[in-house]
């Protein structure tokens, strides 16, 4: 919920972000953002180090 009102608040958000957010690790963030995505919640655009997430 946090990671999508984020979103609304910023217009995107970042596996940095979620990391600094929650205070967890690369990995950690990547899962909670994976749950996200594959629930259709939100959706990756870019590509390598300018990736970063938008609502679907």
């Amino acid at each position: 919920m946090k990671i999508v009102e984020w979103i609304l608040q910023n217009g995107k958000i970042t596996n940095k972000d979620v990391r600094e957010m929650f205070k967890i690790s690369d990995r950690a963030a990547l899962k909670e953002i994976r749950k996200l995505v594959d629930s259709e919640v939100v959706k990756s655009e870019g590509k390598g180090r300018s990736l970063y997430y938008i609502l679907e």
